[in-house]
């Protein structure tokens, strides 16, 4: 009998909570967490008898629930103040750096995403190159918790590569990354690599695309400190250090950005916000265009990218004229014809581990 008076209550907080769900306007951008939101799925007859409205509508649920923020914080204090160094699929391991929790690999997800990208490898034979650039763990392994067994993304990546060997040229990144382990390649708060990091990515593709690499000391490096990071946002776990972004004065003739044109690789004022990261490239767009100043080339390189080639897109405008960017997030036309009705000399397939894995939009590959 001592237990109704606690299920009552708990039963009339679910109720309000979720009557006042609809009332709240939806959120578009969670600044807590430095990511968008899932809005409120379309109902098809195909996605409900595919099962992926429901997911979808969780989801959204999940996103939109009311003081989400509040309660992600309140999680995160309640956690941290018992102790524990993992929260909300964010682990705490050695000298303050945080890393993604990832045990399992979704099999169906990535087979349908490699596939997508397989066909698109097929049909453009011999113009493209194939890089996925893993994830900290599994290059920075020495400062996980002891005992921490994570999904080996090295021996995953290198099964897709020999499965795309016939079609596309595929670079592993993982010999110039660990080389270099011991150097800030990643950000500790973040799951972003650094501009260093970045750059030991540009100097082993210019390896394979017949490039030279432009020296990263013949940039002037400007540092921007207080930076804290996606794995932070999502965790708040206590022992987290803070980031220092290093950004570099490279000259371009001209950036646009979804046709406009904007002031340089950067915007400046983004260094003021949290998410200090989306300084580079102003941002995720649809498609960036930029044009370099070298006047030996008129070579032009597309990359298909998510936000991790941001920060390795503008040394590649010191080797080609023209440097295209494309995120298929926010890219409606077909991508397959977009290459065909411009053309270009190299195509670029660049993704983090886990962007490749978790955006649905790499699906598009196959249109």
């Amino acid at each position: 009998m001592k237990k109704i008076p606690v299920f009552l209550l708990f039963a009339v907080f679910i109720a309000v909570f979720a009557a006042a769900g609809p009332l709240i306007p939806s959120r578009t951008y969670s600044d807590l967490e430095n990511r968008y939101l899932a809005q409120k799925p379309d109902f098809t007859l195909e996605s409900f008898l595919k099962n992926e409205f429901s997911q979808e509508y969780e989801e959204y649920c999940n996103d939109q629930f009311p003081a989400r923020d509040q309660w992600v914080t309140l999680k995160s204090v309640t956690e941290t103040a018992l102790g524990k160094t993992e929260n909300n699929g964010v682990v705490l391991g050695r000298d303050g750096q945080l890393f993604n929790k990832v045990i399992r690999l979704d099999t169906e997800t990535w087979e349908s995403h490699t596939d997508a990208l397989l066909q698109f490898a097929q049909k453009h034979s011999g113009n493209v190159t194939v890089t996925i650039v893993p994830n900290s763990y599994s290059v920075l392994s020495d400062k996980l918790p002891a005992g921490l067994h994570l999904l080996d993304q090295q021996s995953v990546i290198g099964s897709f590569y020999e499965e795309l060997a016939p079609y596309a040229q595929t670079v592993d990144l993982f010999p110039a990354l660990s080389d270099h382990a011991g150097e800030y390649i990643y950000y500790r708060t973040d799951h972003h690599w650094t501009t260093l990091g970045a750059w030991y990515g540009y100097e082993s593709l210019c390896g394979a695309l017949g490039l030279t690499p432009v020296p990263l000391s013949s940039f002037e490096g400007h540092e921007v400190p207080g930076f804290y990071g996606t794995y932070y946002s999502r965790s708040r776990l206590s022992g987290a250090q803070e980031d220092t972004i290093t950004w570099y004065d490279i000259p371009v003739e001209s950036v646009f950005c979804d046709g406009t044109q904007m002031d340089g690789l950067y915007d400046l004022s983004r260094f003021e916000i949290r998410d200090k990261y989306s300084a580079f490239l102003h941002g995720n767009h649809g498609i960036t265009v930029i044009r370099g100043k070298n006047p030996e080339t008129q070579k032009r390189l597309l990359i298909l990218q998510d936000s991790f080639g941001n920060s390795i897109a503008p040394y590649f405008s010191q080797n080609y004229a023209e440097v295209t960017i494309i995120d298929l997030r926010h890219f409606a036309p077909s991508i397959s014809q977009f290459i065909a009705e411009n053309g270009f000399d190299d195509i670029l397939v660049l993704y983090s581990f886990d962007g490749f894995l978790d955006e649905r939009s790499v699906l598009r590959f196959k249109y």
